[in-house]
């Protein structure tokens, strides 16, 4: 639920469970990094998710090739950037950059950890306004989903850097927010389908019949 942005959801089944009966480090990251996300996302309070990716990282991460420690690590680059604290939320992306580069993620077991790493990045990126940035990473997550035949997340990697395409005045965007809503709708995201139909500038047709 996390994953697929179900931040409502993946609150309800996570309020009933205490920290005090997980015994797994694993288990644990797994619980910090959610609560840090909902935090985030759903809840809107940045402080609060901060401390929980804090909790992730410390001590349950015990090397650079943790995934939950990269996206923890990045979740504090979201978190920053958020607060609009651009210069903190670059040294975070930087670091989960560094650290991504050991991790083994040719194993398919680890393709929505990856992409998520790139769309997120793309985001940072984005919000640090370096339109580049986010048209480099983005196109590296979406080679990557096409490659292996994903549609996780592809729809939002091509949002965002029809975004970033729009807002550097680049006559690609139009391509790009069109593939995006294309896939959008396949993947039955509507809140984003809705989000490019604004920025498009032209009413949607029935989304259960496009």
């Amino acid at each position: 639920m996390i994953r697929l942005g179900q931040y409502e959801q993946a609150n309800q089944l996570i309020e009933p469970i205490s920290d005090k009966k997980l015994n797994q480090d694993d288990d644990q990251k797994r619980y910090y990094y959610a609560l840090g996300m909902i935090e985030l996302f759903l809840h809107q309070a940045p402080d609060e998710a901060i401390y929980y990716f804090g909790r992730t990282l410390t001590p349950y991460v015990t090397s650079d090739q943790d995934l939950f420690g990269i996206m923890a690590t990045l979740g504090l680059g979201l978190a920053y950037a958020e607060k609009k604290e651009f210069n903190r939320a670059k040294v975070y992306i930087d670091q989960s950059l560094q650290m991504l580069t050991r991790v083994p993620l040719a194993d398919t077991k680890y393709l929505t950890v990856e992409l998520s790493i790139y769309w997120n990045i793309s985001r940072i990126y984005f919000e640090l306004r370096d339109f580049n940035a986010v048209r480099q990473f983005s196109e590296q997550g979406i080679r990557i989903a096409v490659q292996h035949k994903s549609l996780y997340l592809l729809d939002e990697l091509y949002a965002i850097q029809a975004r970033a395409l729009h807002a550097a005045g680049s006559a690609d965007a139009n391509e790009r927010y069109e593939i995006a809503l294309a896939l959008a709708r396949v993947n039955h995201a509507s809140k984003l389908a809705q989000s490019l139909v604004s920025e498009m500038g032209f009413n949607a047709p029935n989304s259960e019949t496009a």
